[in-house]
């Protein structure tokens, strides 16, 4: 009697994976926001007794910073409250709305092969970019929202809200955050923008056009210290 073979987790992360670079191919229309919606963000922002620049205000010198989907959230939770509708819709906000996702299955342990089943594709991204559940290859899970956001980035239309706050110890941002690494140089490209728009993304561009340009060239010298490396083998 033939044995049978032995499930292989690291296949069906590789399968999932594929199921999801599929999904994103033949939907990446619907990852878009309402026309005038569109907001792209990363960082904190200054929240109450001090100011991203790091003025403080009522005597305190407690800085006091909030993540900027926060701020974003509550402007939308009253916005909701007032009018019915959203003020800014977020790449998240898109995602909860789209009920279709990538076909995947559990890769290992007492459920493994069985299907994994969402509410919303945001659900979806969140869980898969997990790398702890491990449900893609780790590598490829820190792809997930990067990959996810380009599309956003290049489907956004008319009026865009920027939101760039800074980073924890109050220094700007820098290529570790995904608007400045991913979206950036799809906005520059996208021509579907008001051009009150195309004005502002051409601004945050210039202004962080040395840590885009110190960024390339670092990721340039490393490919070519690893193309002597792989020669000398």
């Amino acid at each position: 009697m033939a044995r049978k073979p032995s499930f292989d987790p690291d296949s069906v992360r590789e399968a999932n994976w594929k199921s999801f670079e599929a999904w994103l191919s033949k939907n990446s229309k619907k990852i878009a926001a309402e026309t005038n919606l569109g907001v792209v963000y990363a960082g904190l922002r200054g929240a109450g007794k001090s100011t991203p620049s790091g003025i403080f205000v009522d005597g305190d010198m407690t800085p006091d910073l909030m993540p900027m989907w926060k701020w974003i959230k509550g402007w939308n939770e009253m916005a909701k409250a007032v009018t019915g509708k959203l003020r800014y819709q977020t790449v998240e906000d898109v995602l909860r709305g789209i009920k279709d996702y990538p076909r995947l299955k559990v890769p290992e342990g007492r459920g493994a092969g069985a299907a994994l089943l969402y509410r919303t594709m945001y659900d979806c991204a969140n869980e898969i970019s997990n790398t702890k559940l491990a449900l893609l290859p780790k590598a490829k899970a820190k792809k997930v929202w990067s990959m996810i956001s380009k599309i956003y980035a290049a489907n956004l239309k008319g009026d865009l809200a920027i939101m760039d706050g800074v980073m924890k110890d109050f220094k700007r941002l820098d290529q570790t955050k995904i608007l400045i690494r991913e979206e950036l140089p799809k906005l520059l490209k996208n021509e579907e923008l008001s051009d009150k728009s195309k004005a502002a993304v051409k601004k945050l561009a210039s202004d962080y056009k040395v840590l885009l340009e110190s960024s390339k060239k670092l990721k340039d010298e490393f490919k070519a210290v690893g193309k002597k490396i792989v020669a000398s083998k």
